[in-house]
């Protein structure tokens, strides 16, 4: 029941390019297992979509100073010749992408969308980003400060049991309950019945994101998009 690295890379890229009209991206990434596996899915779906990945320029996972690193992504930034781009995607933690962005805005890389994905979802990110993530987007599996009624009821009610707010891994938990439970509603009395059901799972409402149906025992989901206006976090989706 997790928001998959597929799922927020076809959220993000569809975002960009069919809401933004973006057509031309750079990859900022983490030189690691995990970062290649980001470069690889993100120009999957790009490429899917009609965009085009220009550059995709790698950094040390440990990495402080990002000037050699930027220095390739503000060459390709600055062509003239239809080759630069209009957004970066940036795969990272918040700890990395929080430095990143101020050298961005220091080298000159100031008039691109900034793009990300769930990792950017911690407290400390707008700390550490300011104003430098300002109109930044980026993926995640649950928002607490939603305005859909039914995430609102989920978070009071949470709040009013545990004295704090819900984070990822309760929304998780309580939508995967739900769904267990809902095929106990509807008749499942023995294990293969329960697996039937939740098979058959389709079109559920949940707090972690709207799941469409549930294939080979994932729950197809859709993400939410959240963007940072006058320096807070607003659902955009």
């Amino acid at each position: 029941n997790a928001t998959t690295p597929a799922s927020q890379c076809h959220a993000i890229s569809e975002y960009a390019i069919r809401t933004l009209e973006l057509k031309r991206f750079a990859i900022l990434f983490s030189n690691d297992r995990s970062g290649k596996e980001w470069v690889r899915c993100l120009r999957e779906n790009v490429n899917l979509m009609g965009g085009k990945i220009v550059l995709a320029q790698s950094y040390l996972p440990n990495e402080t100073d990002f000037k050699d690193t930027i220095g390739p992504l503000k060459k390709a930034y600055e062509k003239t010749d239809g080759v630069g781009f209009d957004g970066i995607f940036l795969p990272g933690d918040a700890s990395s992408v929080g430095l990143i962005l101020p050298q961005l805005f220091f080298h000159d890389i100031k008039n691109t969308v900034l793009l990300g994905t769930m990792g950017w979802s911690d407290p400390d990110f707008l700390k550490l980003a300011r104003k430098y993530a300002e109109g930044a987007v980026f993926v995640d599996g649950f928002f607490a400060e939603s305005q859909d009624p039914f995430i609102q009821k989920f978070v009071s009610q949470y709040r009013k049991e545990f004295h704090e707010d819900p984070n990822l891994l309760a929304a998780q938990a309580y939508d995967a309950a739900n769904i267990i439970i809902t095929a106990i509603k509807e008749g499942g009395t023995s294990r293969s019945d329960i697996r039937s059901a939740i098979s058959g799972t389709r079109d559920f409402e949940a707090v972690s994101g709207y799941i469409s149906e549930i294939k080979d025992g994932e729950a197809i989901k859709k993400p939410f998009l959240i963007q940072v206006k006058n320096g807070k976090l607003l659902q955009v989706n």
